[in-house]
């Protein structure tokens, strides 16, 4: 397994429909490798919130939307 770090930036868009936000974010590996394909989830940490996972596109970033709530954000490369 190819040991690597993340530089993880999520932005918080101000989005709100019906109790929903979209997350919008960029995660970039160090040594240039291509970011395709890493799990960013979102664990529920407040009851309003519902866990949810976002896979990253060649580029790094991912979108999603997500009730509204607190999460723990954490993210993993399969590989």
């Amino acid at each position: 397994m190819r040991n690597f770090c993340v530089v993880f930036c999520v932005t918080i868009l101000s989005v709100w429909t019906a109790q929903a936000v979209e997350v919008e974010g960029v995660a970039h590996l160090a040594g240039g490798y291509n970011p395709r394909g890493i799990w960013v989830i979102f664990t529920e940490a407040s009851p309003s919130a519902q866990t949810d996972t976002a896979i990253t596109d060649a580029h790094g970033i991912f979108d999603l939307y997500l009730q509204a709530g607190w999460y723990r954000v954490t993210y993993h490369r399969p590989g």
